[in-house]
């Protein structure tokens, strides 16, 4: 009886300390991955613990900032939070792991939104900040499948989104599928040499990813949207659709016309008399203008230089060339008087 009762008593006393003794402590997670730039908010748990009995300890300020539980990533590296607080004396410290790095930037050089059925591409693509493995997903692949190495091949017609993944970043883009695709090249056939044609199609579609390219880049070369004209003589241009391809012809000659410079006003006089010391500019009122360069004025060149302090008759000469050297001139006779 004796024992049963000192077993009832030191299992009261138990139950009463563990009654009285209040569990003390701070709960978050141990590790945060972050890109730079990104804000987080900690999670944190206290029991039977305020903030304000808690400190907070960034070990390498430059890598993050830290803020009441919110975290702002600075820079690429790895530091740590360190929360102390005290129970009964004894110092306990919560250590917080933050990796920092930069965020992968997907770039895809050949995206596109319309595919023909039965054509494949290979996505050509370039990706900053990350080395590890890029996953490739289609969301409709009975449509539009994608392997692991980037090969979309157009299965049937209808859409698809296509995702390039890379850590927690991702791209997507839609493409349709089609079965027929009908178009023309809108194009000049007879053009000058320094000409810049704009690259057009008519399309009974709208069309993406369109390639184009010249037989003879000495004759043409494709530049910012363009058909930059180098040389006379016969250039084909070839625009190329997944597969489908239109060639133009286009014949091109020297530009033999001279450009032209005169005054705006036709009763504006070649011929003026000024006062000495008085600001003029020769050019004003005067356009140059070529049928291929379009306004030159900017090329007239003066000799000799008008000299507003010299007395007397000058006779200036200004000449302007166009781009394939095609040259025109006018005379200008200022006279400089006293007339104070």
């Amino acid at each position: 009886m004796k024992k049963f009762v000192y077993f009832i008593f030191v299992l009261f006393l138990i139950l009463f300390v563990s009654a009285c003794t209040k569990k003390v402590c701070l709960t978050t997670k141990n590790e945060v991955n972050l890109y730079v730039g990104d804000e987080y908010t900690l999670n944190l748990k206290l029991e039977n613990l305020s903030m304000e009995e808690v400190e907070a300890f960034v070990t390498t300020k430059r890598i993050i900032e830290y803020d009441n539980g919110k975290i702002t990533a600075l820079k690429q590296g790895f530091t740590t939070i360190e929360f102390s607080y005290f129970v009964e004396d004894e110092l306990i410290i919560k250590v917080v792991e933050v990796y920092v790095k930069l965020k992968p930037i997907i770039n895809i050089e050949n995206k596109f939104n319309t595919i023909l059925v039965g054509k494949s591409v290979h996505l050509k693509y370039s990706i900053s900040n990350f080395e590890g493995n890029v996953i490739f997903e289609s969301d409709n692949p009975k449509v539009l499948s994608v392997d692991e190495d980037g090969l979309i091949k157009a299965l049937k017609i209808g859409e698809a989104n296509i995702k390039i993944i890379c850590d927690d970043i991702s791209e997507i883009f839609i493409v349709t599928v089609v079965d027929d695709v009908e178009f023309d090249i809108n194009i000049k056939n007879n053009a000058i040499v320094g000409e810049k044609l704009d690259l057009n199609v008519s399309s009974n579609k709208e069309l993406d990813s369109l390639v184009w390219s010249t037989n003879d880049n000495t004759k043409g070369i494709i530049e910012d949207g363009k058909l930059v004209l180098l040389d006379e003589g016969s250039v084909e241009l070839t625009c190329d659709y997944y597969g489908i391809v239109k060639t133009v012809s286009i014949d091109v000659v020297r530009d033999n016309e001279n450009p032209t410079l005169y005054f705006s006003n036709a009763n504006d006089e070649k011929d003026v008399t000024i006062s000495w010391g008085i600001d003029f500019n020769i050019l004003d009122g005067i356009i140059a203008f070529d049928n291929i360069d379009g306004d030159i004025i900017n090329k007239v060149e003066m000799n000799p230089k008008f000299d507003n302090t010299k007395y007397g008759e000058q006779l200036i000469t200004l000449s302007v060339k166009d781009s394939s050297g095609n040259e025109v001139s006018m005379e200008r006779k200022i006279t400089v008087e006293w007339n104070y």
